[in-house]
């Protein structure tokens, strides 16, 4: 495995962070001031997937994580990709394993699988909602001795339930429930 090879699994975002750009979060989508010209307002867009690397919309510059780090530090590529290895951990002389993950991409990938957990849940809520309003609508009072009403009403329940779980469960929670939940 080259050395290019070993280091195209590191992200431009954690790439930036690591080079110490101040990252701002708009929309869960990772922006900065581009070093690489002079603003004031950030138009530096970093992705968290290593393919598909960074872009400025104020310079046009974009690439990947070594793309960045040869432009952030007026490097070639090979020493930029040497540069990218050495922060990350990545041995540069025979076969690189592959990258461990860090403290913070563990923290992410905790953040992104309680984020989408609570999506469910709270599209299961709207859902149990539409058939509660749906049922009263149609029965009125009588609503209360239907069975899909009631299991509407216990299934809103059980959402709201899990869904304060996952709001104020601490990181070792979630990340026990996470690893249950396979």
């Amino acid at each position: 495995m080259s050395l290019f090879d070993a280091v195209r699994g590191i992200s431009a975002r954690d790439a930036a962070e690591r080079a110490g750009l101040a990252l701002q979060l708009r929309g869960g989508k990772a922006w900065a001031c581009c070093p690489l010209h002079g603003e004031r307002t950030p138009s530096l867009r970093l992705y968290e997937e290593a393919e598909r690397g960074f872009y400025c919309f104020g310079c046009h510059r974009g690439g990947d994580a070594v793309k960045l780090y040869a432009e952030l530090y007026h490097l070639e590529p090979l020493d930029a990709a040497k540069a990218l290895a050495a922060a990350f951990g990545i041995p540069t002389d025979g076969p690189a394993p592959k990258p461990q993950p860090t403290a913070y991409n563990l923290r992410r990938a905790l953040e992104r699988w309680r984020a989408d957990r609570l999506t469910k849940l709270r599209e299961a809520r709207r859902g149990a909602d539409k058939a509660c309003k749906r049922r009263v609508t149609a029965l009125g009072l009588g609503a209360w001795d239907d069975p899909e009403f009631v299991q509407a009403l216990k299934a809103r329940a059980e959402a709201d339930t899990e869904i304060d779980w996952y709001e104020g469960a601490t990181p070792g929670e979630l990340a026990a429930w996470m690893e249950a939940d396979g």
